[in-house]
């Protein structure tokens, strides 16, 4: 507790705490002392002893810290639902009951070893990623008394080659077929949009009317994944699509569906279709190749799909090497001509 003291014309303040050294300080006026011995108290209430250090590494479990952090951070982020399930599902298949004294890399990585036999690397990624976040979250936020984040040391798997799968002409045309034969109207233009926007499948969902304009050709992203708003250029296909949506208009959002609908009914198009190997989310990766193809430049395309890392847009591009060498014919040309 604080004790605060006049002396002279200034006032004296002492900061006591059980298990921690004292702290004083003097300063010109009252309020400034008590403003001071309000902050230390609350200082010094987030510190631990280290008997209190030891007892709670004792008692404390990794299922408990999980638990913690699905119920107070999971909520903050947009993927709190898919997160939330990672986790749980983390809790099924690992010893969380063990106590935080008792934590190593070791067993993470015998963890992630045993994982790796059964799912991809990405998969496993995603998990030892989110625990190691908890950790940072519980030792940082919530002061849990651990030297280090055992995660901290750990490898985690490569993530991977980044899918390069395109549609063919034809596979594209048998694909909208397939699309507009289905039950759910908003399959085949959320694609289409798709294809035209490189827009996600969660942005494609929550697009309100207010968000598009017509007059300038853009559509604007509040929510996007990586947190920055972007508003987006439209071609003149994708100005075609949306003047067709709006003309039968019943609501706010420009598409009345869910992200588990969307899903159910592309499988069944793609069965369909019998196309293999292709996920809704390709259809952004084929948009961002094209319009690298249309001879848009780096800063442009980014502007556009919202990728503020280049390497990870040139994840998302896969340029065919006989359309490159058809452009650098024509180049050729057009340079002699």
């Amino acid at each position: 507790m604080a004790t605060i003291r006049k002396r002279g014309k200034k006032w004296q303040v002492q900061v006591r705490r059980q298990n921690c050294p004292p702290v004083s300080r003097t300063f010109a006026t009252s309020a400034d002392a008590k403003h001071w011995a309000v902050q230390q108290e609350a200082g010094l209430a987030l510190q631990h002893t280290p008997e209190l250090s030891l007892k709670t590494l004792r008692t404390a479990s990794l299922a408990e810290l999980i638990e913690r952090y699905i119920l107070e951070v999971c909520p903050t982020k947009r993927s709190a639902s898919v997160e939330t399930a990672i986790l749980k599902g983390f809790l099924k298949k690992w010893a969380c009951t063990l106590p935080l004294s008792k934590l190593s890399p070791a067993p993470f990585a015998a963890y992630r070893d045993q994982r790796l036999k059964t799912v991809k690397p990405v998969t496993v990624r995603r998990e030892l990623a989110l625990v190691r976040h908890a950790f940072d979250v519980a030792i940082i936020d919530w002061g849990y008394p651990l030297s280090n984040n055992p995660l901290k040391q750990l490898r985690l798997p490569l993530a991977g080659k980044s899918r390069d799968r395109r549609l063919e002409a034809d596979e594209l045309n048998t694909l909208f077929v397939a699309l507009a034969q289905s039950r759910n109207t908003c399959l085949l233009p959320i694609a289409q949009l798709a294809l035209e926007t490189g827009m996600r499948q969660g942005e494609l969902l929550r697009m309100q009317w207010e968000d598009i304009d017509l007059t300038r050709n853009t559509i604007y992203l509040a929510i996007t994944k990586n947190g920055h708003p972007r508003t987006i250029p439209l071609t003149p296909r994708a100005q075609e699509l949306i003047q067709s949506l709006m003309a039968h208009r019943t609501c706010s959002g420009v598409f009345s569906t869910t992200a588990e609908a969307i899903k159910r009914a592309c499988k069944k198009a793609l069965h369909l279709a019998g196309i293999d190997d292709f996920h809704f989310h390709d259809l952004r990766h084929e948009a961002v190749t094209r319009f690298f193809e249309l001879g848009l430049s780096i800063p442009e395309v980014a502007l556009i799909s919202g990728h503020r890392d280049v390497r990870m847009l040139f994840r998302y591009t896969h340029l065919k090497p006989e359309n490159v060498a058809k452009k650098i014919a024509a180049l050729q040309l057009e340079a002699s001509a």
